[in-house]
């Protein structure tokens, strides 16, 4: 199933040591800004509409599927 993370800026590297973990070091990642959940609604809009492209592009993209363990 395409997916795309939206992670925060801070918490950037830990998400992909997750990613990695798990078996996904290519999983499409898209970059907000910490802390996200403190901005105001206009903000947090802005931010959407501004990374729309960008998820867009990240979901599109064919990506390996590891292997089942």
């Amino acid at each position: 199933m395409p997916t795309v993370t939206v992670v925060t800026d801070a918490l950037l590297s830990l998400a992909k040591s997750a990613a990695k973990s798990y078996g996904y070091p290519d999983l499409p990642m898209v970059v907000v800004p910490h802390p996200f959940e403190t901005l105001a609604p206009e903000r947090i809009r802005q931010i959407a509409e501004e990374k729309f492209a960008e998820i867009v592009s990240a979901v599109s993209r064919p990506t390996e599927v590891p292997s089942q363990r």
